[in-house]
């Protein structure tokens, strides 16, 4: 998974980190290099954090055009989180 300060959604490129999913249909999102991805579903990830506790994120993309999962600053930070990068932890 990437921290990104640019996304606005969290995404993840595999259907088996999803505990809760809901296909999409003819949903597109403008990704980092321009062009457009198709989005093929949206649901629930649990991520278990360098610390031991689990983070939850809700209403992530299924997109197969990227290569690395993405967690969105601005959504984390929507929700009351702050992000701190230290030691290449977060």
């Amino acid at each position: 998974w990437w921290i990104d300060s640019r996304a606005n959604v969290h995404v993840c490129t595999d259907k088996k980190l999803f505990f809760s999913y809901q296909e999409c249909a003819t949903h597109t999102i403008s990704i980092g290099n321009r062009s457009l991805a198709c989005v093929i579903g949206l649901g629930r990830v649990e991520l278990e954090l360098s610390s031991g506790n689990c983070l939850v994120l809700d209403n992530v993309f299924h997109i197969f055009k990227i290569r690395k999962n993405l967690i969105s600053v601005a959504l984390l930070a929507q929700q009351g989180f702050k992000v701190v990068y230290e030691s290449n932890e977060l």
